[in-house]
């Protein structure tokens, strides 16, 4: 297993079920708060390059979880 409590992790989509998921599991496992940056599409737009720019810079690890998605509907 690799030795993530020193690593500076991104982890985008952190509002989401999963992103918030595994922002506990990391958490649970010992990594400092503030070794993980956790931004939000209001801070960050992801679909503009100089955003993915600006959020990587400085990441050893990316957990890419961002996505836009719409409420879930049941088709029967």
């Amino acid at each position: 297993m690799i030795d993530l409590t020193k690593k500076k992790i991104l982890v985008t989509g952190s509002s989401g079920l999963l992103g918030h998921f595994i922002l506990e599991k990391l958490l649970e496992r010992g990594v400092p708060q503030g070794n993980i940056f956790a931004p939000r599409s209001k801070e960050y737009d992801l679909r503009l390059w100089e955003d993915c720019t600006r959020a990587v810079r400085h990441a050893h690890v990316v957990l890419h979880l961002a996505a836009i998605t719409g409420n879930l509907e049941l088709h029967r």
